[in-house]
């Protein structure tokens, strides 16, 4: 009975052990290192085989009558032309009037008026860097409780289904289920070119196509011709609106289809020549993918020359299948500046990867907040890790975007965040009990390793306080300015006292850096004291009293305790990693 309970045991220990890996792989897949390639859905043996196949090279020279892109309105190089769609961009197509223009056209009026076009202030080498506002204003529209990430800032969608009633009015619901049944032709649209594009591949010998058809975002985009806008930097014969980039955060192999609609202000007596809006694509081998390339180590293939499709109204293009990986787009202003060039909106329809979905992130949550009877190193890691994400990665991302983003989303999004807010409350509640309790009784030599971690969030903290203080939010509206992180400090009870006005609680004192610092600090001089067995290193506060409450009474007498262990031999070491 004994023997068979110990196996019981065992098994349970083992079971607990390995949901703790996931957990913490889940965790630190959030802050993985910079510019660390992300994972494909394929398997081992999938990607190997598929590891050297890139789209045909451009088979002849290019020549030097060619003094800029090849583009499908230039009878001169038409050969060459359609020799490089039939090879290296192979997986680039577009066509005409799948959808109502009008229906389209009267949609995004209706978002416009609404007020869902807006400067992101965006941070693209991240933390720490630069903020820029964007040139472009846009929108994110997509399956509920879905987010997009680009250049350093997370997204969050209106859902296209309308939402639950009173979430939008009902012009602005209508026009969001617009969106969604043109999601619904671009998918059938895009089943059909990965079908064509399929059969060639596999014609010439190679595996055929890998993704799959479908969307669950529109990020929409909205843009004017206007003098400020930067040259194109290959070849300095257009404005860019867009620069050279590869879409980031899709799923690998995963088609991206864009509806293109143009409101022009054309007279009758004037053309429409060179007020098109062009499309640029050149070829750079995993810019994007499985196998991406390091941001810099990004190479363009000048053996390939770039091609331009100028692109009527009512247009959609697709990079079909693996094009998003070997090819980088750039969107070209018109030359006519002014009403005649019109505005640009464009609906670009992704397939994201897992973890965009606010409902993964709230299951995670769950997930580790069900646990906290356990104890230990690799538990205050992962729960630290989650902290940092979803106060950095979440809701920060949202609150930063200002009150104009909050009143429009909030219909929807105002139940996620305030989940979020519940179990950042009790990660918080837990650090306070890890920190200031759990640590301090134990001598098991974590401190070094907690102590970092508190340090972590710590300068994470701090590099969000620069960005809500950057310079480039004086360029924008009052409304798009960063609101205050809505969290209520030196509350102990778990309980918000001015509802409202706060959507977590912490007991910690304040929710500086300077403070989340200051304890990390004595949690290492606590490390200090145990590995030296001596008093001296000792912080000169008590962590209760810094910690500002008398929620934990740590009743013993520090000095004896470090003094006892010094007694006790070779001290027994552990490690969060």
């Amino acid at each position: 009975m004994g023997k068979n309970r110990g196996k019981r045991d065992r098994k349970t220990v083992k079971e607990e052990s390995s949901d703790d890996d996931l957990l913490l792989a889940a965790a630190a897949a959030a802050f993985p290192p910079k510019q660390q390639q992300s994972t494909t859905t394929t398997t081992k043996k999938q990607h190997h085989a598929f590891k050297d196949i890139v789209p045909p090279p451009f088979p002849l020279p290019i020549p030097s009558s060619l003094k800029g892109f090849l583009s499908n309105t230039d009878n001169q190089h038409k050969h060459l032309y359609e020799a490089a769609m039939q090879t290296c961009y192979e997986g680039v197509t577009w066509e005409e009037n799948v959808f109502s223009e009008t229906r389209v056209q009267q949609a995004l009026q209706t978002l416009d008026d609404a007020g869902f076009f807006r400067v992101d202030v965006t941070q693209p080498a991240g933390l720490g860097a630069k903020c820029a506002p964007t040139f472009v204003t846009r929108c994110l529209v997509g399956k509920r409780g879905m987010t997009y990430k680009y250049l350093g800032l997370r997204m969050f969608a209106h859902p296209w289904d309308g939402g639950a009633p009173g979430c939008y009015s009902e012009p602005v619901a209508h026009a969001l289920r617009v969106i969604s049944s043109l999601n619904d032709t671009l998918t059938e649209r895009t089943k059909v070119h990965l079908t064509s594009l399929d059969a060639r591949k596999r014609a010439r010998g190679e595996p055929g196509t890998k993704g799959r058809p479908g969307f669950d975002v529109s990020l929409i985009n909205k843009m004017a011709s206007m003098p400020r806008l930067k040259d194109e930097p290959m070849y300095k014969q257009a404005k860019c609106t867009v620069s050279w980039h590869a879409d980031s955060s899709l799923e690998h192999y995963s088609t991206i289809a864009v509806y293109q609609t143009i409101r022009q202000n054309l007279n009758k007596s004037q053309s429409r020549d060179n007020h098109e809006w062009s499309v640029a694509l050149r070829v750079a081998h995993n810019a994007e993918g499985p196998k991406a390339a390091r941001l810099g180590s990004i190479v363009v293939d000048t053996k390939s020359p770039p091609i331009k499709l100028s692109l009527p109204t009512a247009s959609v293009y697709y990079l079909v299948d693996d094009a998003n990986h070997h090819l980088q787009h750039a969107v070209l202003a018109p030359k006519v500046v002014g009403n005649i060039s019109g505005t640009r909106y464009s609906s670009t329809h992704r397939l994201l990867r897992e973890g965009a979905q606010v409902s993964s992130m709230i299951s995670r949550c769950e997930a580790i907040c069900q646990k906290f009877a356990h104890h230990g190193p690799k538990r205050w890691r992962i729960e630290q890790l989650l902290l940092n994400e979803i106060e950095s990665e979440w809701l920060r991302q949202f609150f930063i975007q200002g009150q104009a983003h909050k009143d429009l989303l909030w219909g929807f999004w105002c139940e996620p965040i305030s989940l979020l807010f519940k179990y950042w409350s009790k990660l918080e509640m837990r650090t306070f009990q890890v920190a200031v309790e759990e640590v301090y009784r134990t001598s098991t030599g974590i401190y070094e390793s907690f102590s970092e971690l508190l340090a972590d969030r710590a300068r994470n903290r701090g590099l969000w306080v620069e960005r809500e203080r950057d310079p480039s939010f004086k360029r924008v509206d009052d409304a798009l300015k960063p609101l205050e992180f809505p969290a209520e400090y030196n509350v102990r009870n778990g309980k918000i006292k001015s509802e409202g006005q706060f959507l977590g609680v912490s007991p910690f004192p304040d929710g500086s850096n300077d403070f989340l610092e200051h304890i990390a600090e004595m949690v290492r001089q606590w490390g200090e004291a145990f590995a030296n067995a001596t008093a001296d290193s000792l912080p000169s506060e008590d962590p209760v009293k810094v910690a500002g409450g008398k929620l934990i009474d740590l009743n013993f007498d520090l000095v004896p305790l470090v003094q006892s262990k010094k007694k006790k031999g070779k001290k027994r070491k552990a490690s969060l990693t």
